[in-house]
């Protein structure tokens, strides 16, 4: 098990340490997503990690929202089926971020999947 963090730049990035803020400190390393987008249009940016098909279950699709620019996150699991190499648009043209992927295939057939925002939605 690891962690998922964000890390903040001294005022010259190229001198002194970087801040570590954990997001999540209980993540099976088998994570082959990340995408950092605003997913519920507050300003801030969100954090998505997804768990391929070869970790253990559940299968963890994420995104960690942001509360508090970056020192605080709350963890929405948005599907147990896993996911591998995401990617990120806004799909519906409704002005969210939505996202689509694919297990890596290890277990079976993989499957394109569909994750729509409905943040922004009528």
């Amino acid at each position: 098990m690891y962690k998922t963090a964000v890390y903040f730049a001294p005022e010259d990035p190229t001198q002194g340490n970087w801040t570590e803020h954990v997001i999540d400190d209980n993540v099976q390393c088998i994570t082959h997503a990340l995408g950092v987008y605003d997913f519920n249009n507050n300003g801030l940016l969100d954090v998505f990690t997804a768990e391929m098909e070869q970790s253990d279950y559940p299968h963890e699709v994420r995104i960690y929202f942001n509360n508090s620019n970056g020192t605080s996150w709350t963890k929405e699991v948005i599907s147990t089926s896993g996911s591998h190499w995401n990617q990120f648009a806004d799909i519906d043209n409704d002005g969210d971020i939505d996202i689509f992927g694919a297990n890596h295939g290890s277990t079976g057939q993989p499957v394109v999947e569909i994750w729509v925002n409905q943040t922004l939605s009528p």
